[in-house]
């Protein structure tokens, strides 16, 4: 079969020719009259014919009939043979331009060189529709329900940012009622230089409750702290 390139190539008055074994009649009857002419000449310089089964006579007989017979059939089939056609071939050359095209044409062809029409028949293409709606369907669940935790992931983060700042916001008034007492100790302690020995041993009792109390805001403002530190890392 003529390759997609020779057929470009081919000039319309040249056919395409296709091979293939068949019988021929030409080279069956130059094969049988040849044999006739060999076996005529053959009786002709066999001396005792079939080892001696035939006499002289059969053997001239059989030399002067097949002989010509065989030599005549061979001119004849070779004449006929003259007149049949045999292979040739002729050369084409191509030009720049049909390269190109020949290329371009290649190119939008599939790799084994065949274009495939793959139109889909109705009820088939129904079922591919139905199957590609069905996983379009499950594709966007999926999708509903990742963006679902996210959105509940994005709302606790939320929560846990407000809880901090509130956090922060009692810190800060901690941190202000700390300045205050430690503001109230100082003027407090400044007061011990215009006081006597009597009345700074009325005021010891007080003055011890009062630093309690200091105490105590330290310590839940160290505790805040430690909570706030502790909000942030987790954040």
């Amino acid at each position: 079969m003529a390759s997609n390139l020779e057929d470009k190539l081919r000039p319309d008055s040249i056919p395409i020719y296709y091979t293939y074994k068949a019988f021929k009649w030409d080279q069956f009857f130059v094969g049988l009259f040849g044999a006739l002419a060999i076996f005529g000449v053959l009786m002709k310089l066999w001396d005792e014919p079939f080892w001696g089964a035939v006499g002289p006579e059969a053997a001239d007989w059989l030399y002067k009939t097949f002989m010509p017979i065989g030599f005549l059939g061979e001119c004849v089939v070779f004449i006929i043979m003259g007149f049949i056609k045999g292979d040739n071939y002729v050369e084409v050359y191509p030009t720049k331009e049909m390269k190109e095209q020949i290329k371009s044409e290649s190119e939008s062809l599939t790799p084994g060189g065949v274009t495939v029409n793959m139109q889909l028949p109705d009820s088939l293409k129904q079922l591919v529709e139905k199957k590609l709606t069905s996983q379009i369907d499950v594709k966007m669940q999926e999708l509903s329900k990742a963006l679902t935790v996210d959105f509940e992931k994005t709302q606790k983060l939320l929560a846990q940012t407000n809880q901090a700042y509130t956090g922060l916001n009692e810190v800060g008034q901690s941190l202000s009622s700390f300045s205050k007492h430690l503001i109230e100790i100082d003027k407090k302690l400044q007061a011990f230089d215009k006081l006597d020995a009597s009345v700074l041993s009325n005021g010891t009792a007080k003055m011890s409750k009062q630093l309690d109390s200091a105490n105590a805001g330290i310590q839940k403002f160290e505790t805040e702290l430690s909570r706030v530190a502790d909000k942030f890392k987790k954040f």
